[in-house]
Formats: structure tokens, sequence, C-alpha cells
């Protein structure tokens, strides 16, 4: 049974990447994957983002309703 597990935690580990790198494409690039359709306030957000919660350690369910502001905030402007 324990293969049987590392099989399913392989599978799983492999369908959130696949989920990650999609939903990342279909943010970064909206209008299909050029360099001429970067979303570029998405990329800075994106990598605003990686630091802080690397860097400075902050808890993701700060991250989210943050991130979910910022995007607010700059769709309103």
């Amino acid at each position: 049974i324990s293969a049987v597990l590392v099989g399913v935690t392989a599978a799983v580990v492999g369908v959130i990447a696949n989920l990650a790198v999609y939903f990342a494409t279909q943010v970064l690039f909206p209008d299909g994957v050029s360099f001429q359709g970067l979303d570029v306030f998405a990329l800075i957000v994106a990598v605003a983002s990686f630091v802080v919660l690397q860097r400075f350690k902050v808890p993701i369910y700060l991250m989210v309703p943050a991130g979910a502001v910022v995007g607010m905030v700059w769709t309103l402007l």
C-alpha cells in the first residue's frame, strides 16, 4: 500500500504543478504566449508576492486578500 500512496502523491503533485503553470500562463499572457501580450502588472505582482512570501515569511492567508485588494485598486484606476 505504501507504493500506491507514493504513486498517488506523485500524481497529485504533478496535477498541482500543471495547474500552476496553466494559470500562470493564462494570467501573465492573456492574449496568447508572446512577449507583446505580457501583462507587466501581473508579473510585478507575482514577483513581489514571491519575494514577500519567501523573504519576510508573510502567511498566505494574509497575502491572498492583499493581492485581491491590489488587483481591485489597479482595476479601478
